[in-house]
């Protein structure tokens, strides 16, 4: 990881739990217990991996409103480990993100995403990381997610990581140039 520590990790993992939550994604709750230290709650259902979707089910999954939050999540936070180990989906085929310790790490060059692992993700990048020119979202959307960020920005700025959530802003301003859904999500 570098110079990734396990407080840059708990970090990660706490404030994406955050920004989950303001998002409406579909993630465990954490709690802080340390520096370096976290409890979260269990996710219900299976790891994706072992679940037996396919991919064509898995495609359908990344593609519904939830997977769509799941996938805002994961372009905001630069969440590069996204794979099918790291996002539960339970009886009813709902999708839980779980695993945000890489999270919050600096695209490979500017402006790409092209690191990021992620099938909900595919909503709003192409195959080199680079945004779409159209995506789920409206720009009604978009106006509710600005505020959702800005409504936990304290969170970020507590742990000193107000610089990440100006990363995330910066990634919706991307996402709403190219804001062309025709219903909303939020």
């Amino acid at each position: 990881f570098g110079t990734w520590t396990p407080k840059d990790q708990t970090d990660a993992e706490e404030l994406s739990a955050v920004l989950a939550g303001a998002l409406g994604a579909s993630a465990p709750a954490v709690q802080r217990g340390g520096e370096t230290e976290l409890y979260m709650e269990v996710a219900p259902g299976k790891p994706a991996f072992s679940a037996g979707l396919g991919d064509a089910l898995e495609a359908d999954i990344a593609r519904s409103d939830d997977g769509i939050k799941i996938g805002l999540l994961d372009l905001l936070t630069n969440n590069s480990d996204r794979h099918s180990g790291n996002w539960m989906v339970d009886s009813k085929r709902k999708p839980y993100a779980i695993d945000h310790g890489m999270a919050f790490l600096m695209p490979n060059e500017e402006g790409s995403s092209a690191a990021l692992e992620s099938p909900f993700a595919a909503n709003f990048i192409d195959a080199e990381g680079y945004i779409e020119d159209e995506n789920p979202l409206t720009p009604s959307d978009i106006v509710k997610v600005r505020a959702a960020l800005a409504g936990v920005r304290d969170q970020f700025e507590r742990l000193g990581r107000g610089a990440w959530l100006d990363s995330a802003e910066g990634r919706l301003d991307e996402l709403a140039a190219a804001a062309t859904g025709t219903r909303d999500i939020y």
